[in-house]
């Protein structure tokens, strides 16, 4: 019976030692699963910046981009009035020259 008290105690001995164990690993398990938590945050929140710059920086091409197509509408329009003018002017000129023409007769 002092044999088997014996073996108890030494097996109540090995089981606390285990579970200490296991409980240490649980620790750094626990430690480790924060760190990496925390990694992953800030990774998280790195990605929503960068994503955010992205967003805003094609915006602002996007804006330059229709402020360029507006500045080439306005400057096809200039053109193509300046050609009717210059039709105009043209056929001002011929008549004119014309009417000096036969005045001149």
């Amino acid at each position: 019976e002092e044999e088997l008290e014996r073996i108890r105690g030494e097996l109540d001995i090995m089981e606390s030692d285990a579970v200490a164990s296991k409980e240490g690993e649980l620790g750094l398990l626990r430690e480790q699963l924060k760190k990496q938590e925390h990694e992953a945050s800030v990774l998280k929140c790195d990605m929503e910046k960068q994503l955010q710059l992205g967003e805003e920086e094609t915006k602002r091409r996007d804006a330059t981009i229709a402020q360029l197509e507006k500045e080439v509408r306005d400057l096809q329009l200039k053109f193509s009035t300046s050609d009717e003018d210059t039709a105009k002017l043209k056929e001002e000129l011929s008549s004119l020259q014309l009417t000096i023409e036969s005045n001149e007769e």
